[in-house]
């Protein structure tokens, strides 16, 4: 019985005996917390994210100092506030990094931007740069959403990596419902020279076509990849988009035999969520149970949480914790911490937010925080504001606290 035990007895101390990080803060929040508005959140968001930093004595204040463009970027998305996100490229641009990480943090603000609804800013942020990852995918969807095609296509066109061209040809397809670009990423895969990548975005557009309702096309597409755990990885992901167990099926038959590298593990990782999603609880957990995954404690503790999470739903915590036990008896405690920070997220994401609290406050103290960002946006989704912040306020992190108040915030009628 350790998981409820340490429930009863771990929760009750947190909401009892440790104080809420929103009980440190000022008279401005406090008065917030009685009334609140969208703009007291967000200044308090704000105030926090710039004000929460430790020490800079402390070898953590240089990790707060590093982040700290991608917590004024996620406050800036949900508070759509420009002079935020030119304060976080200023962030990045003072700070002297390798060129590959400030190609990475300037690719990760254009996103927010172009969630923001200013994808013309959002273009001009990766204009230049070599290697934005996936920014462009999500910039030229945005472009295009706000009827301007023809800069979309240029944002693609004029991006150098050609897995990141594929990969946004991909997204814009989809994102359009109009299979006409995928023509465009078909071209473009042929200029991908490493075979993994290849592979990779091979399966990427094999998922585009079945979503787009090509299947004999996507069908021939991963025929053609030549690598057994993309040919998996894509019918995994298509039986999850279309609730055909026979593409699960023929993905679990081409798997069988891989458990080498963390490519294989990834393939029985996405088995076992496309089973919970399918509602196959039980052959889940005979999946979980393979020894390729059992190799793999972190990435099985992660997989074991989100099972228990569904058959705690299901059948109620008793079976949640069984399961648990069954998987990781024998592990160290981090990996069980791992766990219930995923159980946690699962019964948030279901709605179950008394539960989930009680998952969350049980876990080690690198997650518990993060857990909570969770559930309180969870919250908020369903207009349960005041839980929301109550949840918020309990948040000490600032990199969780500060986006889960903006997010929080933007949820909250005008």
């Amino acid at each position: 019985m350790r998981l409820l035990v340490w429930c009863s007895v771990l929760f009750l101390a947190a909401v009892s005996g440790v104080p809420d990080a929103g009980a440190q803060s000022s008279a401005g929040w406090r008065t917030c917390r009685t009334a609140p508005t969208k703009s007291c959140i967000f200044t308090e968001a704000v105030q926090r994210a710039r004000d929460d930093a430790p020490s800079r004595d402390l070898p953590r204040y240089g990790v707060w100092e590093s982040s700290l463009y991608v917590r004024l970027s996620e406050i800036a998305e949900a508070k759509k506030d420009r002079a935020l996100f030119a304060e976080a490229k200023r962030l990045v641009d003072s700070r002297k990094v390798l060129q590959s990480a400030r190609d990475k943090a300037m690719g990760t603000i254009a996103e927010a931007e172009a969630r923001a609804g200013f994808a013309d800013d959002a273009a001009r942020t990766i204009e230049g740069i070599p290697d934005p990852g996936p920014a462009p995918a999500t910039v030229a969807v945005a472009l295009f959403r706000a009827g301007q095609a023809a800069e979309a296509r240029r944002v693609i066109e004029r991006t150098e990596s050609a897995s990141a061209r594929t990969w946004a040809w991909i997204r814009l397809a989809r994102a359009t419902r109009d299979p006409a670009w995928l023509s465009r990423a078909t071209e473009t895969l042929r200029n991908i020279e490493d075979a993994y990548e290849h592979s990779s975005q091979s399966r990427h557009l094999a998922v585009a076509q079945a979503d787009l309702g090509l299947a004999d096309h996507a069908l021939r597409t991963i025929r053609d990849i030549g690598m057994r755990a993309y040919e998996a990885l894509a019918l995994t992901e298509i039986a999850t988009l279309t609730g055909n167990s026979d593409h699960l099926a023929r993905a679990k038959r081409r798997a069988t035999g891989l458990s080498g590298s963390p490519l294989d593990v990834d393939v029985w990782r996405s088995i076992v969520r496309t089973e919970i999603a399918f509602g196959r609880l039980n052959d889940a957990l005979r999946t979980l149970r393979r020894s390729e995954l059992e190799a793999q404690a972190g990435t099985l503790a992660d997989d074991a949480g989100e099972l228990a999470a569904a058959y705690w739903i299901k059948e109620g915590p008793k079976k949640a914790e069984a399961v648990l036990n069954e998987v990781l008896t024998g592990y160290a405690e981090r990996f069980w911490g791992a766990a219930r920070y995923a159980l946690a997220i699962g019964l948030a994401d279901a709605g179950r937010f008394d539960s989930a609290l009680l998952m969350a406050f049980i876990n080690d103290e690198a997650n518990v925080d993060w857990a909570l960002a969770h559930i309180a946006v969870k919250q908020a989704q369903v207009h349960a504001f005041a839980d929301a912040l109550d949840t918020a306020d309990k948040i000490k992190d600032p990199g969780a606290r500060s986006p889960a108040l903006a997010k929080v915030a933007a949820m909250l009628p005008d």
